[in-house]
């Protein structure tokens, strides 16, 4: 969240989560390390219109870093869900924690998640240069289903594009929960 609240980022995360907790619309997920947060993912199961907007982030880090974060996180923002749809939002890893699996761990709470909702897919926008946020989810089954470019996204971040990338979820029956791609064979083997 640094680069759209700088070193306001906890703050303004925070005001996001005390905001969003009583919906029920988004779930958040962490990944913590002996209490420490290491990473964390927002997700979104359906979309609210009409919601308090920017006035906690105001409330918390002032109108001017309010603005600029909104006009970052626009960048990546998906507008409409379809009704079989959820929205994998600000899945970040702490720096020194990256490549370690927890990525793909928050990643599969969102997908175990979006199922239990009785959701049929899960997209995520992400920055194209963003080469090991793109190579983690095309190994989880991701596919490109649009480019956007930007010259917001060039000018902020060096971004001259981003990938919306979706993945088709459905559960397997007697596996608990299990979320395979609905073209995936069924290669589990069991051990008594």
């Amino acid at each position: 969240m640094r680069p759209a609240f700088g070193e306001r980022g906890a703050r303004a995360v925070t005001a996001l989560v005390r905001r969003d907790l009583p919906r029920r619309t988004v779930r958040y997920f962490v990944a913590d390390d002996g209490g420490e947060v290491v990473g964390s993912a927002r997700l979104a199961i359906s979309q609210e219109h009409g919601g308090a907007g920017l006035r906690p982030l105001v409330d918390a880090i002032g109108w001017r870093a309010a603005l600029r974060g909104a006009f970052v996180l626009g960048l990546l923002t998906h507008a409409r869900l379809a009704p079989g749809e959820a929205y994998v939002e600000e899945l970040v890893v702490r720096e020194d924690r990256r490549r370690l699996g927890i990525g793909r761990a928050l990643l599969a709470a969102c997908e175990d998640e979006a199922v239990a909702a009785g959701k049929t897919s899960t997209t995520l926008w992400v920055a194209e240069h963003n080469d090991a946020a793109v190579a983690l989810y095309r190994d989880a089954g991701y596919r490109v289903r649009r480019r956007r470019a930007s010259l917001r996204g060039r000018v902020l971040f060096g971004a001259p594009a981003a990938l919306l990338m979706e993945r088709p979820l459905r559960r397997r029956s007697g596996d608990g929960g299990a979320i395979l791609p609905p073209d995936a064979a069924d290669t589990r083997t069991d051990t008594p």
